[in-house]
């Protein structure tokens, strides 16, 4: 009942828009994010509803997935809500430009992380067949030590031997500039 009042309100601003093309209404209803928010999540629940109805038990779990993110959209959806309050409307603006100036960030701790990551798994476990796993095991090597979980020195504490060296140097190296350099700069960008 909720998705229907959110896809008639959505069709009321569609046709209602002043623009006399219909590409000019897709245009003008395509530039608020939220309308793009709306489109994708109606689109997603509809998606896992007919992969739900498949007697596939692969479909089954792809819909879940759908649900799943769908909900999450759903949930975030309801932020807009929120924007007509006094007291949350300002900080809702001031949280999503803070996530606008932390893009620069994010891009350059994704880029330190996967240095270290691929260096220290390619040096750990040698060569190893390429399959979808292998990208998150990457990660997760360099993820975790950003907090502390440093699972790597454990992998080569009996290791001797350059790899284990040039391991452990490079734990160093992304130690001091990702948990140091990185957060300061972190810090030093939003005071």
């Amino acid at each position: 009942m909720c998705l229907q009042s959110v896809e008639v309100t959505d069709y009321t601003t569609f046709f209602a828009s002043d623009a006399r093309t219909y590409s000019g209404k897709i245009r003008g209803y395509f530039s608020s994010i939220w309308n793009v928010v709306d489109t994708l999540a109606i689109t997603l629940f509809f998606i896992a509803f007919t992969l739900r109805l498949l007697p596939v038990e692969k479909c089954f779990c792809v819909a879940r997935i759908i649900f799943a993110l769908d909900l999450s959209i759903w949930y975030m959806r309801t932020l807009d809500i929120f924007f007509a309050v006094q007291k949350l409307g300002p900080k809702l603006v001031m949280i999503a430009e803070m996530i606008h100036d932390l893009k620069f960030f994010v891009f350059m701790l994704t880029v330190f992380m996967f240095s270290f990551g691929v260096s220290a798994y390619a040096l750990i476990h040698g060569v190893e067949p390429f399959s979808w796993h292998l990208p998150r095991k990457i990660f997760n090597i360099a993820y975790w030590e950003i907090f502390g979980e440093v699972t790597v020195l454990d992998m080569v504490e009996d290791s001797y031997g350059p790899a284990g060296y040039l391991t452990y140097f490079l734990l160093v190296c992304y130690m001091a500039v990702a948990a140091t350099l990185l957060v300061n700069l972190l810090i030093a960008m939003f005071r």
